[in-house]
């Protein structure tokens, strides 16, 4: 308990702070319960964004990796003016 209630209680705190559907949510509710659901389930109780394919998934983080890279690399060219 000593471990597990803080843990707990982060958990909650988190979600409730990024999921504004679930802010109100009583402890004792299955989402809050870290119950496991299906992708439209999980989608009606706002604890997903949407749903992707592996590939599609995997595409957008190598084009967010693109874009951090050539952000990067322009920061590092101003910095050296």
């Amino acid at each position: 308990e000593r471990v597990l209630d803080p843990l707990n209680e982060m958990f909650m705190t988190t979600v409730r702070s990024q999921r504004t559907q679930l802010a109100q949510a009583e402890d004792s509710a299955p989402v809050m319960r870290g119950e496991i659901f299906y992708t439209q389930d999980a989608a009606s109780e706002g604890l997903i964004d949407g749903t992707s394919t592996f590939v599609d998934a995997v595409a957008d983080a190598y084009q967010m990796g693109c874009n951090y890279s050539e952000a990067q690399r322009l920061k590092t060219q101003l910095y050296n003016i």
